[in-house]
């Protein structure tokens, strides 16, 4: 069983910790039905997501006016709803909610995912090299004689260890792909200088630093590890939070 993507395994601690004027039980259900589910070998994937976006959106239809649903908002737009979904449900929200300054962030990534679909033409980054510090841009990284895969990842998040100790290191070697590493959403520099190292990681990585200004904002990025393909003439042929799906693109 695949886990979940970086943001959404979270939700169990931060719905833990929330405090409201619901019952502890009420939360202590969610936290068990969300353990189950993930705990369940037995579902594929897409079966796995399908009950979770089910268990959120019915405990969120319970929690709208308070700070439980704001956490629990943020999850279900995070990686559980499609861009049409998490726009609806945008709309019918309470104004704590849209008024919060992470879920305005969260819906300008959903607004911005078309740009970076399939068919696009692939938008330019910049960064620093985690290593000396220089300036780098993916501009320099598409192109040649075979595809370019963008990985948005953090060192603290444990899916994009997983995806990169289980599949970049080896696709690195199949020279497949020419793999750019664009850290996001990190506390400092020094944490991804650390894990390139502790990983294993030789191809280039472009660091972006913190959440505001962020480029996950512009690809519609709302979970990480997220992957972007790109054709050496620029084109985008496939993108998602899944390595496996990726991999598909790939001969």
């Amino acid at each position: 069983m695949k886990k979940c993507v970086c943001v959404i395994v979270v939700l169990v601690v931060l719905v833990s910790s929330c405090k409201s004027n619901h019952s502890q039980s009420s939360l202590e259900e969610i936290n068990c039905a969300y353990d189950e589910i993930v705990a369940d070998s037995t579902l594929t994937r897409e079966e796995q997501m399908d009950r979770l976006h089910a268990l959120l959106l019915d405990a969120y239809a319970s929690h709208k006016e308070d700070s439980v649903g704001l956490d629990l908002f943020v999850q279900l737009i995070s990686g559980y709803c499609d861009s049409q979904e998490a726009l609806v449900l945008y709309a019918k929200a309470s104004e704590m909610i849209r008024n919060n300054e992470t879920v305005k962030v969260k819906i300008e990534s959903v607004k911005n995912e078309s740009l970076a679909a399939p068919g696009k033409t692939y938008m330019e980054i910049e960064g620093t090299d985690p290593l000396t510090g220089e300036m780098r841009r993916l501009s320099s990284f598409v192109g040649g004689d075979k595809p370019s895969l963008v990985d948005f990842w953090a060192s603290w998040c444990g899916p994009c260890r997983e995806a990169i100790r289980n599949h970049l290191l080896g696709l690195n070697q199949s020279g497949k792909v020419d793999i750019v590493g664009v850290a996001v959403w990190e506390n400092s520099v020094d944490d991804t200088r650390k894990a390139m190292s502790d990983l294993g990681i030789t191809w280039p990585v472009i660091f972006t630093g913190g959440r505001q200004g962020s480029p996950t904002v512009q690809y519609g990025v709302r979970a990480i590890p997220a992957f972007v393909l790109i054709d050496p003439d620029g084109t985008i042929l496939a993108r998602g939070n899944w390595i496996d799906d990726i991999l598909k693109h790939i001969d």
